[in-house]
């Protein structure tokens, strides 16, 4: 399948929040509930695309070359009617440190997760079928740079995102 015949999805936006030294984000229905791209109660791991830059959550072990580990795995939990992930400290706090993950130096300076801010949560149909199931986490500027039309974005992906 090429990269003009996938369909592309926008699951959902939500704001990073604090919860209490840490953050983090609510999980849009459609990544745990519709797809199954995450599991409640099961951890979700944190890979680095380096060719996209991008951040990708999963329940599954990526082994492609394109997808570094970034040593990080939370929790994908339930409870007082949000459905929260929290978001691995090295990826918005500088003095967090990455000692003790495998996290490199150079994801880290590739990598520009804001403390606080919005991430959206997109995947194609690829992403979804097999054993995979696997989702991009965009900041806001990403899912700007990608998506020529988000200025008038009417909630549809409708063109192929400008990832590479």
């Amino acid at each position: 399948m090429t990269e003009e015949e996938l369909e592309w999805y926008h699951a959902g936006i939500s704001m990073m929040k604090k919860d209490g030294d840490g953050r983090y984000v609510r999980v849009p229905d459609r990544i745990f509930r519709d797809e199954e791209i995450l599991r409640l109660g099961h951890s979700v791991d944190w890979y680095f695309n380096d060719a996209s830059r991008t951040l990708i959550i999963t329940h599954n072990h990526l082994e492609k070359e394109d997808y570094e580990y970034s040593g990080a795995s939370t929790r994908f939990t339930e409870g007082d009617s949000k459905y929260g992930l929290t978001v691995p400290k090295p990826f918005y706090d500088d003095d967090a440190g990455i000692e003790g993950t495998s996290i490199t130096n150079d994801v880290m300076e590739k990598l520009d997760l804001p403390k606080d801010g919005f991430l959206h949560f997109v995947y194609h149909s690829g992403m979804i079928s097999g054993t995979k199931e696997s989702c991009y986490i965009l900041t806001e500027e990403q899912f700007d740079k990608r998506f020529s039309d988000s200025d008038v974005w009417d909630g549809a992906l409708d063109q192929v995102p400008k990832f590479f």
